[in-house]
Parts: structure tokens; sequence; C-alpha cells
């Protein structure tokens, strides 16, 4: 038989019938048209054989999948277990049934592996702290080491304190405590999704794509009802990389108008090769030299750093914009000087 993942819906579901047996798969039939049981019944005659191992894994993913959609035509849950009853009796369904229990654990485990720490330890902050210490004794120790990190002092102590005296706690209860922590966390990514949709970003993303006439509107009636909005759009809308753009004359405004050699030194550092050749070029011989020769001197520094230097220079770039002495512009609107 092939690997379950290698299966197709057709085959699984010849291989269920074949997994539970004539008697249960009889019942199943009987909700079934005549041109799906023959689909089934021709993938069911290619089945040789069935380990139990097999058997187990299959039902057990049946269930996995009427779990996630409990509104299912004949019953749900309760449906599969009655299934498993009839096909394999008390005992040997109780084990198939726990497998599943396993198999679901696994699956909400994976959710805490890849969560967010930041969101995580928001949500555990409001938890009881032997929760928290729960949760984490079931994270791989990196992702919980990043979530530790995000504690105060006294909370790490007493999480510490609490999982050295950890005892054996049983799946249903891990199982129950991640059930309501992934709930959360759902609900929280979900109204991320709904914020995104809008907002000072999205706005940003718009005003990319009109005239520069309809944005100087648009910004100068923010900044009438929305100052701070206002200014959080310029900032979004202006970058370093804006100066790319800018014409050699407007190069050459901005260049006096700095007066500050180290900080244009401390901005190029690291930048496309498209903007140091814009400013350098428009400087005097022995200017750029010492511009050069200031960002040699200044080896590794902080990308901090230099992004306050950019940032001032975008600033002085923004002033020269409104004033008139510049034009700040956009890489797919066509200008004529």
């Amino acid at each position: 038989m092939k690997k379950l993942e290698d299966m197709t819906s057709v085959e699984k579901a010849a291989a269920l019938i074949v997994a539970i047996g004539p008697d249960a798969a009889g019942e199943i039939y009987k909700h079934l048209d005549k041109e799906t049981i023959i689909r089934l019944t021709s993938e069911v005659a290619k089945i040789r054989s069935m380990s139990p191992e097999d058997k187990e894994d299959l039902i057990g993913e049946f269930i996995l999948e009427i779990r996630k959609n409990r509104t299912a035509s004949y019953g749900g849950e309760e449906f599969a277990k009655n299934t498993l009853l009839e096909a394999f009796g008390a005992d040997k369904a109780e084990a198939i049934l726990s497998k599943v229990e396993s198999m679901d654990l696994e699956e909400k485990l994976k959710f805490l592996h890849d969560a967010d720490p930041k969101i995580l330890n928001g949500i555990l902050e409001n938890e009881h702290p032997q929760t928290t210490a729960l949760i984490l004794s079931q994270i791989k120790p990196a992702k919980a080491g990043e979530i530790i990190k995000l504690f105060t002092k006294e909370r790490a102590k007493e999480t510490a304190v609490r999982l050295a005296k950890m005892n054996k706690v049983s799946p249903e209860a891990i199982y129950g405590i991640i059930k309501i922590i992934k709930k959360k966390y759902d609900d929280i990514i979900e109204k991320n999704i709904e914020l995104e949709a809008g907002g000072v970003s999205r706005l940003a993303m718009i005003m990319n794509h009109i005239d520069m006439t309809a944005e100087a509107k648009i910004i100068s009636h923010l900044e009438t009802v929305l100052p701070k909005e206002a200014q959080e759009l310029r900032d979004k809308i202006y970058s370093f990389d804006n100066i790319a753009l800018l014409t050699n004359k407007e190069i050459r405004l901005l260049i006096d108008e700095l007066n500050n050699d180290s900080l244009i030194a401390t901005a190029l550092k690291g930048a496309g090769d498209d903007i140091r050749f814009k400013i350098l070029r428009n400087m005097s011989n022995n200017r750029a030299t010492d511009v050069i020769n200031d960002m040699n001197r200044m080896g590794a520094i902080r990308m901090s750093e230099i992004n306050s230097a950019r940032c001032e220079i975008v600033e002085v770039m923004k002033s020269l914009n409104d004033n008139g002495s510049i034009i700040i512009r956009k890489k797919d609107e066509e200008y004529i000087e």
C-alpha cells in the first residue's frame, strides 16, 4: 500500500473502507451514490494488504479531519467513534482514539513551535504562572529561551521555579491548555490582519501610485485633521532612496544646505552605487575626496548611526521640497525639466 501522504483522496477513502471491515463499510456504502461506490470498489480491489500500523494511521487521520469539520453530514466525531467500535471492538477502538489524541496534540504543539514569541509572550503575561511554565515546557528550548528573554526578572524567576518543580502532566491537560492559547493567538493574528488592511502604511502604498499634486493635497489635509499621522505618512513616502531621482542641480542645492561632510559620509556608508555616485559627482573633487576618506576612516559603524544620518538628510530634503527648491520625485512618474 502507498504511503498515506502519497495517496489521493479516493485512495484514502478506499483504504479506509478496507481498514474498518465489511460490516462497518456496508453502513457507509448505504449513504453513497452508485458512481462513488464503483470508484471506491475499483480502488479497494487494488489494495493487496494493509499493516495494523497503516490502519491506525489512516483511521487517525480520518478522525482528525472530522474534528476539523464538525459539521460533517453523518454525525461527526461520534459517528467515527461508533464506526471504530463496530469495526474493532471497545479495546482496539480505545487504543486508536488514544493515538488520535496524540496526533492531535502534536499538531497543536507545532503551532507553539511556529508561533511569534512576542505575541505568545503577550498572551502568557495574562495567564497563571503555572500555565506559562506548562506552555514553555512543551516548546523547543530555543523558542522558550526567546520568550523568557521578554519576561521581567521576577516573572522569569517564578517561571523557572515552576518549570523545575513540574511533574508529569496528562496529555488531556496539555491539550486543553494549548487549545485555549491557540484560540487567543488566532484571535490576535486575525485582529492584526484587520488592522493591516488600512492605516498609514497602507495609505503610503496607495500614495506611491498617485501624482504629486494629489499627494500634496492629501498630506495638507491630513496635517490639519491628523497631524501625527500626516508626519508618519511623510516619513514613509519620502526616504533616502529618493535622492537617486533628484536632478544634479537639486543634489547640489541639497549638499549646500547640509554643509556637513561628516553627516554625508555616514549616510553614504552601505548606500547603493547610484546614490553614492549622484552625490559625489556633484561635489568638488577635493570635497568628494574628503567624504570618501571620511567613509574609509570610519570603518564599521552601527546601522542606527547610518539611519540617523540618513533621516537628517531626508528632513532637509523634505524642507527643500516644501519650499519649492527641489521636487522629490517618484520612480514611475514622468517629469519634464
